[in-house]
């Protein structure tokens, strides 16, 4: 299959989880066999956080060049101009010359347009695209932003692939309201629905009926996430790792915080330590609960990081097939974990302890039980660590192959054929 991923802009040096896990299905279907391009919906600058070599190509071009080819556009569109009305006089400019200029500001905006404000952010991704998306057996977007573009401009068959319920996040965009109503608009474009949970499977289906929603699951390298249980020595602190969640309020920092306080009131002879990767909505200092800040962590350090540990502390409102809980699983860690979104890997009293999402009762106790009871806890890591093991990239990457098989020959969105 000839497949192009739409993706939002590239940071050169951070990621989140949902574009790791992308770059992972590129890098999987091409290295069985299928030619992949992954085009950003907006110029930005390559990604140099994920490890080479690429079995996919990624087609980038940098903001710097952007605005250098729009100002020289429109510096040949204004001399144009500039000659048009010094022959002709005061008069309009040609519809050619309109249209010149046009094309000049678009390119400049483009540069610009990641930057911008929610309607120009749009546009520009709209003009961007158009100019650079190569045909394709399938064209696959990966979020709300991405789907308006892949059903306007995609080319072949037309699929998306959710890694969340995203009319709940209308807060974080930049177009308020809007944002919401264009997330919930965006399952209803026709796109052929792939998602990563059970949960997010089940929330589609109902809002589609009719309509067969797939389920790709993630995963997450074993060769970096790798470690033993360890058990606590007596008298030890229990060393707590947790993701401050990118100032996202669902994911439950500000309930950590209260959850560990209460643990702190009632039990002052309970010793523990407190370590959060990230940036998070509290700072390290809050009144709360202080914890130590260890910044940004790529996976090699991460994973240390999780090793050091004996308890991943995490409490969002809802995920979908987070990856911070399964990777502190595989390190051997016992992982406190919320739901929805985490049924794959998280079984409460088997693989981790389930907490209740926006609960810091419910947090708190979970601390508490596997402060208090070693054996629990190494359970928990054991049998965690066990259930990690059956989310690989092989297994996932020939899950989304499956899919998009099964998207090239069902009936759907697809491109209009060509007059």
């Amino acid at each position: 299959m000839n497949i192009v991923i739409v993706v939002p802009p590239f940071a050169r040096d951070r990621f989140s989880g949902g574009i790791w896990c992308v770059m992972q299905h590129a890098q999987q279907l091409g290295q069985r066999g299928h030619r992949v391009t992954v085009v950003p919906s907006h110029p930005c600058p390559m990604p140099e956080w994920f490890p080479r070599p690429w079995a996919f190509t990624v087609l980038c071009v940098s903001p710097a060049k952007a605005l250098r080819s729009g100002m020289q556009a429109l510096g040949r569109a204004g001399l144009a101009v500039l000659a048009y009305k010094l022959r002709r006089g005061s008069g309009p400019p040609s519809p050619a010359q309109e249209t010149a200029i046009r094309k000049a500001l678009g390119l400049l905006g483009q540069g610009v347009s990641n930057f911008s404000s929610y309607g120009h952010r749009q546009g520009g991704a709209l003009d961007h695209l158009a100019g650079i998306l190569p045909e394709a057996d399938v064209t696959l977007a990966t979020d709300t932003e991405t789907a308006w573009p892949v059903r306007l401009l995609g080319k072949g068959h037309l699929a998306s692939f959710s890694q969340h319920y995203e009319p709940y996040f209308w807060k974080e965009r930049l177009g308020g309201m809007a944002s919401r109503r264009e997330a919930q608009m965006a399952y209803h474009l026709g796109l052929h629905p792939l998602v990563n949970s059970p949960w997010l499977q089940h929330t589609l289906q109902k809002e589609l009926p009719g309509v067969e929603v797939q389920l790709v699951p993630n995963a997450i390298d074993h060769q970096v996430f790798t470690g033993t249980p360890t058990p606590r020595q007596q008298g030890e602190p229990l060393r707590i790792i947790s993701y401050g969640g990118r100032n996202a309020e669902w994911k439950g920092f500000a309930q950590m915080c209260e959850a560990l306080r209460i643990v702190k009131a009632r039990h002052p002879q309970m010793a523990f330590e407190w370590n959060v990767y990230g940036d998070a909505l509290l700072p390290p200092d809050n009144p709360i609960c202080p914890y130590h800040a260890l910044g940004f962590l790529k996976p090699g350090a991460l994973a240390q990081a999780y090793r050091s540990h004996h308890v991943l502390l995490s409490a969002s409102w809802y995920e979908s097939f987070p990856l911070f809980p399964i990777e502190a699983m595989a390190c051997g860690v016992a992982t406190i974990t919320s739901q929805p979104g985490t049924e794959l890997f998280a079984e409460h009293g088997k693989t981790a302890w389930v907490a209740q999402a926006q609960n810091p009762e419910s947090v708190a106790d979970a601390v508490v039980a596997l402060a208090s009871e070693e054996s629990l806890r190494m359970t928990l890591s054991q049998e965690g660590q066990r259930r990690s093991q059956e989310f690989t990239w092989s297994r996932a990457g020939q899950a989304m192959e499956d899919a998009l098989l099964k998207v090239c020959s069902a009936p759907g969105a697809s491109s209009p054929a060509p007059n």
